[in-house]
């Protein structure tokens, strides 16, 4: 024998709404913020890898500006080709243009990793997640009263 358990709610439309919204918001910020870090935590040789990150997101593409900003400071930069991704209002992307960048970031046989990319991801990852959970249970929340 089973349990069923029924919920009538008016506010189910608003709920789901609501979480809708806040992903859509949440996404650009956090891959905008993890950019921005990465950025930050870039070695600065040329400069090209410090100017060289960008996001795709919904409606925000800033890939062409990172080339600008990468040749800028590094006219000889390789650049690399755009992500083939394209964004929906629930994915996003943050990657690079200059080609080198793998390699600071990973490191290579003669050369000590000089990462700036994951510790921006990791360092957004629980701000990502909480944010989430909160939009969430505040749905669940609303339809429950």
């Amino acid at each position: 024998m089973g349990i069923t358990l029924r919920i009538k709610s008016d506010h189910f439309a608003a709920a789901t709404d609501a979480i809708d919204q806040a992903v859509q918001t949440v996404i650009p910020d956090i891959a905008t913020a993890i950019a921005q870090d990465a950025s930050y935590n870039a070695p600065v040789d040329t400069g090209s890898e410090e100017k060289g990150f960008y996001i795709v997101v919904k409606g925000k593409d800033t890939y062409n500006d990172a080339v600008s900003a990468a040749q800028s400071v590094n006219p000889h930069v390789h650049i690399l080709d755009h992500i083939p991704q394209e964004a929906d209002a629930y994915h996003g992307y943050v990657s690079h243009v200059p080609e080198h960048t793998i390699y600071e970031e990973m490191g290579t046989a003669k050369h000590a990793a000089a990462p700036a990319f994951t510790p921006a991801a990791e360092a957004h990852r629980q701000d990502f997640e909480d944010t989430l959970t909160a939009v969430i249970q505040a749905a669940l929340d609303a339809l429950l009263r």
